[in-house]
């Protein structure tokens, strides 16, 4: 499912249809990565596939790009503008 936020591309001057056409190829991808069993990981401006082993920590199956932050995702409306706005 994607949603996009227009009153929050507009503020930003993105456009809205090229966002919703990003949201919506990552959500494909999004949806592949899980039929494998495999997550990507945003941080320190790169990203990574990642997966759980039940060992120490994920493996780290490759890395690429950038444009990636880390975080938990936390995401809310309730500011005093109440756009949506992430950690």
């Amino acid at each position: 499912m994607v949603t996009i936020y227009g009153d929050e591309c507009e503020v930003a001057g993105k456009d809205r249809k090229a966002i919703n056409a990003l949201a919506r190829k990552l959500a494909k991808i999004s949806d592949e990565l899980d039929a494998l069993g495999v997550y990507v990981f945003g941080g320190s401006g790169s990203g990574s596939i990642r997966c759980r082993d039940g060992f120490n920590g994920p493996l780290v199956l490759a890395t690429f790009g950038q444009g990636f932050d880390g975080g938990d995702g936390a995401c809310n409306d309730y500011g005093p503008d109440g756009l949506m706005r992430g950690e």
